[in-house]
Order: structure tokens, then C-alpha cells, then sequence
């Protein structure tokens, strides 16, 4: 995480994201967004995870199922940042 990403809530990520916050609780029990834990709370990476939530919203449009998704996120990873 670089220090211009700001770190956020589940709940900040999901206002900014403009999805409920169980989405977000979902998305991160799959390992489709980077977190870290700092006792009980996951703290996002807010344009990391803005970027993800992006492309994670347009696969699914897209038909694809999480599993998939997950591995597109893991192979553009690879390439680029997500």
C-alpha cells in the first residue's frame, strides 16, 4: 500500500464504492479484495480496491462467476496493478 492509497472500512469502501456493505464482506471471504486485519477490522487500500470493485462489477455483467473473477484478478496482477 502505497501512502497515497488511504486505507478504509469495510463500511467507508462500500459508501465509495456504491455497494452494500455485505458485498464487500463477500467479495473479501472470496479474496477478491486486498485487506489487512488490525484486530477485529479489515482496513482496505481505498483506489486499490475502488479499481477492484470497478472490474469485479464489469465481469459479473459480464456473466462471469467469482471463481472466475478471481482468477482474472490474480492474472492481471501479474501484468499490471489492480
Amino acid at each position: 500500500m502505497t501512502e497515497t492509497d488511504k486505507s478504509v472500512t469495510a463500511k467507508e469502501l462500500a459508501v465509495a464504492a456504491e455497494v452494500p456493505y455485505n458485498t464487500i464482506d463477500l467479495w473479501s471471504e472470496q479474496g477478491l479484495l486486498v485487506f489487512r486485519r488490525i484486530g477485529r477490522t479489515r482496513h482496505y487500500p481505498l483506489k486499490k480496491n475502488l479499481r477492484r470493485c470497478k472490474l469485479i462489477r464489469k465481469l459479473q455483467d459480464e456473466g462471469y462467476s467469482n471463481a472466475l473473477i478471481r482468477k482474472e484478478l490474480a492474472s492481471r496482477l501479474r501484468s499490471e496493478e489492480v
